[in-house]
């Protein structure tokens, strides 16, 4: 009962709890371990939290699909935000926040630059004023998409 709450007031593992226990009782005095071991565990705070949702749902406002490398990157140009992560913590905080890395399916939508959507408007709007002008118009090569020029896993 006592090294549960010790365990639990100090943040310590009740098994380093009995160690120091033993330890002490067999030396005579408490001693420091010889390694520390264990992970240092990441927690944002409630605005880390948000930031790193935003940075997801910023790259499809990008049209861009988020893979993981691409939003450790982004973490790591806010260093003011969030803590030097490796990029198993950054998969960590992304589970922890109920984000799922899943396989898409082939018939997934394409995501487009800006760009490309702005050209598709220009060309709309010309073919439709060429008709209207009851001109020829002739198609000289078709450009197709393949289906599965996706990626295959996305957040």
């Amino acid at each position: 009962m006592c090294v549960h709450r010790v365990s639990v007031l100090t943040g310590v593992a009740k098994s380093t709890v009995y160690r120091v226990v033993k330890n002490q009782k067999e030396q005579g005095k408490v001693t420091r371990p010889k390694h520390s071991g264990g992970r240092t565990t990441i927690n944002l705070d409630e605005h880390g939290k948000h930031m790193l949702r935003s940075i997801v749902h910023g790259f499809f406002a990008k049209n861009e699909p988020p893979c993981l490398k691409k939003i450790h990157e982004e973490v790591l140009t806010k260093p003011e935000i969030f803590p030097k992560m490796s990029l198993p913590a950054t998969h960590k905080q992304l589970s922890q926040l109920n984000f799922r890395c899943v396989k898409r399916g082939r018939r997934s939508i394409l995501l487009e630059s800006e760009n490309i959507v702005a050209w598709r408007r220009k060309y709309l709007r010309q073919i439709k004023k060429y008709r209207e002008e009851k001109r020829s118009i002739f198609y000289l090569d078709e450009t197709w998409v393949n289906e599965g020029h996706v990626r295959s896993k996305t957040w």
